[in-house]
């Protein structure tokens, strides 16, 4: 604990209100001045000009309590991204994705009777998101479903849904990815399939003759990993420019016009579809956690907390002793910071996130609102990076209303924990991750304090 003394002790100075608000916004203007190069013998303000017990104290020494925290579960339905593929570390165990979505009822044109079918596949453009390594070349395939995608009463699907669909792969695709090029195509080859769909056009079987007919017979896809030794998950764009079903054919040569033809049945509703996710921590330090157990302590997890999107893995922090400042018989918080660093070499492959958000949690560890500034704006830390000594890499919160809104009644209620994580939308449709360090640097409660 740091205390710096403003003023001497002399005598005793009642202040008025009027008196006291003006010192206190000089205190704050010099303190922001003067308090990084100050040492703390030397910090005097004001002593020709008032004299005073007015104290500032700059506390980064509170016990701070972290956590991984497993959500139940996140809706990963309508974000307009599939992911598919699989990946595996040592750290955060293994993980995977399949992806459900169906096609848009179409109108099929009228085929004639020299039209001759060629190939058929799924054509599919890269997002630019991809997580693990792309270096390797993957494989994907294409399955139909067995039940057509239904959401829930809340409108939502979520990473632990499921939909039943045929063992039997309809096409699949092996290449080596190239994520950072969206104009670039993955085309799945469904020849057999494409095939069986074109006789029903040509012929105007009464299957494709209804939208409901249609969804019937043709209930949805799913595109799944097909390889074991996949250690990458791609993402492709979710939407009818990007993501279609196309049937090739051609009028017989012998007919004058004869050209290549294309039969385009485009992604269906953007709701219906989202992505499943798989993942093993059996073999991690967060194999305690699961459903009904979804809280480990950092103690237990070699002081480290875990931050994983799509998942749901989620650091938590709670202030054990933050009663203490009660105990100050006046006092007014000029600030308060939480500063977190991500442990050491832990980011050399898998990306920092550019920006951390905080929500509020309470005892069941659940995933509530953001936290906000007094302003109403989110909290939002941008990172910070050290390139010269690779030791000062951190984030830093601004939780002042935080705190004295949690002190406002004299009582802080230590099950009103924070949570930290990726922006909302990130955190639903993409695997961003960090490991934060809980002991060396230990995640810092700074708490900048007036008593008086």
């Amino acid at each position: 604990m740091i205390v710096f003394c403003i003023g001497k002790t002399e005598k005793h100075i009642s202040f008025t209100r009027k008196t006291f608000s003006f010192l206190f916004i000089f205190l704050v203007f010099v303190i922001v001045s003067v308090v990084s190069c100050t040492a703390p013998d030397k910090f005097t303000i004001g002593e020709d000009i008032i004299e005073s017990q007015t104290d500032l104290k700059i506390i980064d020494t509170f016990k701070v309590d972290l956590s991984t925290v497993l959500l139940d579960s996140l809706a990963t339905s309508g974000t307009g991204v599939v992911l598919v593929g699989d990946s595996k570390d040592e750290e955060f165990g293994s993980v995977g994705s399949k992806s459900y979505f169906e096609l848009a009822y179409p109108t099929f044109p009228t085929l004639s009777n020299t039209s001759v079918f060629d190939s058929a596949a799924f054509i599919l453009s890269y997002s630019r998101y991809n997580y693990g390594d792309t270096t390797v070349l993957m494989s994907v395939g294409i399955h139909q479903l067995t039940e057509r995608i239904t959401l829930n009463e809340s409108g939502y699907l979520y990473n632990n849904s499921s939909v039943a669909y045929s063992s039997e792969v309809l096409g699949t695709k092996l290449f080596y990815p190239r994520p950072e090029s969206r104009d670039t195509i993955v085309s799945i080859p469904v020849n057999e399939f494409g095939k069986t769909f074109y006789g029903l056009i040509k012929t105007k079987d009464e299957v494709i003759s209804t939208e409901d007919l249609f969804f019937d017979h043709f209930k949805g896809f799913a595109i799944t990993s097909e390889s074991g030794n996949n250690n990458a998950i791609i993402g492709f764009s979710a939407d009818t420019n990007h993501l279609s079903l196309k049937i090739y054919y051609h009028i017989d040569k012998d007919v004058p016009d004869a050209t290549e033809r294309v039969i385009k049945i485009p992604f269906g509703t953007k709701s219906v579809q989202f992505n499943g996710i798989q993942y093993d921590l059996s073999k991690t330090m967060l194999n305690k956690l699961n459903a009904t157990d979804n809280v480990v302590l950092s103690s237990q997890t070699g002081n480290k907390a875990f931050l994983q999107g799509m998942i749901g893995l989620i650091p938590k922090v709670q202030f054990p002793t933050m009663q203490n400042i009660l105990l100050e018989n006046r006092w007014k918080i000029v600030k308060a910071e939480l500063v977190i660093a991500p442990v050491n070499a832990s980011y050399s492959l898998y990306k920092l996130p550019t920006q951390l958000y905080l929500y509020n949690s309470d005892k069941h560890s659940d995933m509530n609102s953001l936290l906000t500034l007094e302003s109403g704006t989110t909290v939002v830390s941008s990172l910070s990076v050290d390139d010269l000594y690779n030791e000062n890499t951190r984030y830093t919160f601004d939780i002042t209303f935080f705190m004295t809104s949690e002190l406002s009644d004299s009582y802080f209620d230590y099950d009103h924990g924070i949570l930290i994580g990726l922006k909302q939308s990130e955190f639903l449709s993409t695997f961003g991750r960090m490991l934060i360090e809980g002991k060396n640097p230990a995640v810092k409660l700074r708490l900048y304090y007036l008593t008086y």
